[in-house]
């Protein structure tokens, strides 16, 4: 879709002496060289997708990724090659994609093909949000389709037409032993409150992280009220 769109440029190059030999392997051999050496066919996937882009024409890219579309500003001063400003010319840029991407429908359908786009950064804001993507796209996918399309980019078919996996937002976690309260379920916890909720069972004051401790999890030990006077359990 970036290509299709002219966000992301590609290098007009043939395939390496290192893809055509890969391909003259036979598919039973190519298989199991995957499974013996992931981490040197990664490594050749990456610096493939590498050479593969015009970084001097490219604004935004797509990471490799399987099932959701995870993308990131060609951004000066961050990127190795970023030619985006950051500030104005950013957010129009993520305006511009978020655009093309609402437009998308699923073929033959009217169906739009994402359900949900995120701006990465608006949502987590923690020191580290800069080595996320910046937008995320998150696919309709509760069941196959062919193709997507829109007046824009056209057609683009879909290449993997196989059932997938994915992960759900809903989610449970069981504890038990010493400090853990019994009783009913304890709601309004999410992922980032497990590690400052560890923490204080360790006894460590745990400032500066974006979660807070699961205080309707903890008991006894003398927590309950090391919690109250902490000021930062939930």
């Amino acid at each position: 879709m970036l290509r299709k769109a002219g966000i992301t440029s590609s290098r007009r190059s043939g395939p390496s002496l290192a893809q055509r030999l890969w391909h003259l392997i036979p598919a039973r051999q190519r298989q199991a060289i995957r499974q013996w050496a992931p981490d040197f066919l990664r490594r050749q996937s990456d610096a493939q997708f590498l050479s593969s882009v015009d970084w001097t024409a490219t604004r935004a890219f797509a990471l490799p990724w399987a099932y959701d579309g995870y993308l990131r500003i060609n951004q000066r001063g961050r990127e190795p090659h970023g030619i985006v400003a950051d500030g104005t010319e950013r957010a129009a840029l993520l305006s511009e994609v978020e655009a093309i991407v609402s437009a998308l429908r699923i073929a033959g359908t009217g169906k739009p093909a994402a359900r949900r786009i995120v701006r990465t950064q608006d949502e987590y804001r923690g020191r580290a949000s800069a080595e996320l993507p910046d937008l995320r796209v998150l696919w309709n996918d509760d069941q196959p389709f062919d193709a997507v399309e829109s007046p824009r980019v056209g057609r683009i078919p879909n290449r993997d037409l196989g059932p997938r996996g994915a992960h759900t937002n809903p989610g449970v976690i069981f504890a038990w032993g010493p400090g853990i309260a019994a009783g009913a379920a304890v709601s309004d916890i999410c992922e980032v409150d497990f590690e400052p909720t560890v923490l204080a069972l360790l006894g460590i004051s745990p400032e500066g992280l974006d979660g807070r401790v699961a205080g309707g999890l903890l008991q006894g030990l003398g927590l309950d009220r090391w919690l109250e006077r902490s000021g930062l359990w939930r």
